[in-house]
């Protein structure tokens, strides 16, 4: 890669419904210099700033124009860093992106970051949740990745992150509760193992008889404690008709040895709220709640900061739109 799109704007193409992965050997600084200058480049590309964001591989492809941020690569990036857009924009691939972030965010808002290129939703023009898809990336790729990037700037914190992510979440909500649960207490978390996101579960004979069908999937599903967190939005649990299938599906599971508990946006938003919440999860899982130090409720407060009222403009606009609809 000579010149491309770099990470912080990236993100937000990476999780909209155009986006493929393709990679290319066709990248270069004259590539991109003229797409600027005819103004063929999507909205993603350019950052709040006005400013369109690229990262050169060395100092030597630097270059230094009104309306370019660049940014230079300090160590060789590894094979697998480049991409095209579905447009045809050089960028960063996803597992590119995700070590470019490390530089930028801080762990919590990086491990967000991760989750969203690791999860199985995306965003139409209109920043609306319409659907699901194949992954863009997964951790085991993210991992092989990171660990052929040596010393590169952000490398470290990226390692560090990715003992925090999983596969296969569906919505931006699942991901913020699944950090509340999961991150380490000194981060504001609660310190939980990590769940499976949408995990399967295959109901019994018995069971799937009575309601018709055989298989279902928890939002956070920790597997050998036989419990369940399911994230009820008003996007996709509304209706008397959808509320009764729940409701059914939910005493399906609990009839199955599963603890369910649901988990509303006001809950998600509310620290009291999520408390009562989180209290009788960690009891099922065999954890215990850490202790309220005032160091803690600090942590706490930062870490609800980053993920739900004041995210960095990188995740913001990769999200944006969704507290309206989830």
């Amino acid at each position: 890669m000579t010149l491309g799109i770099d990470a912080d704007c990236a993100l937000a193409y990476w999780m909209s419904d155009s986006a493929k992965v393709e990679t290319t050997k066709r990248y270069s600084h004259e590539t991109l210099l003229e797409r600027i200058d005819t103004g063929n480049l999507p909205d993603w590309a350019y950052a709040p700033d006005g400013r369109v964001h690229a990262v050169a591989i060395n100092a030597d492809e630097y270059i230094n124009r009104k309306g370019i941020l660049c940014r230079v690569a300090q160590v060789g990036l590894p094979r697998g860093s480049s991409a095209l857009s579905a447009g045809g924009t050089p960028i960063v691939s996803p597992e590119c992106c995700f070590l470019r972030l490390a530089g930028m965010l801080p762990l919590q808002e990086l491990v967000k970051a991760g989750d969203l290129l690791c999860s199985a939703f995306f965003f139409d023009d209109s920043a609306c949740l319409t659907g699901r898809r194949e992954t863009m990336t997964c951790v085991e790729k993210l991992t092989s990745y990171v660990k052929k990037t040596g010393p590169a700037r952000g490398a470290k914190q990226a390692r560090k992150a990715l003992r925090f992510l999983a596969d296969g979440a569906a919505s931006p909500p699942e991901i913020d509760a699944c950090l509340l649960f999961c991150l380490p207490v000194k981060y504001g978390g609660y310190g939980c193992p990590l769940p499976e996101f949408n995990g399967h579960i295959r109901l019994s004979q018995d069971v799937a008889r009575t309601l018709g069908y055989a298989d279902c999937y928890g939002d956070l599903l920790w597997r050998k404690a036989k419990c369940i967190v399911e994230y009820t939005s008003e996007q996709h649990h509304t209706g008397y008709q959808k509320q009764a299938q729940d409701e059914m599906r939910r005493a399906a599971l609990e009839a199955m040895g599963y603890r369910v508990f649901l988990l509303t946006k006001p809950q998600l938003y509310n620290q009291v709220a999520f408390e009562g919440i989180a209290r009788p999860v960690l009891r099922a899982i065999g954890r215990r709640m850490p202790r309220q130090t005032l160091e803690y409720q600090a942590a706490q407060y930062e870490l609800r900061k980053g993920l739900l009222y004041e995210p960095s403009w990188i995740i913001d606009r990769a999200c944006g739109g969704w507290r309206q609809e989830l």
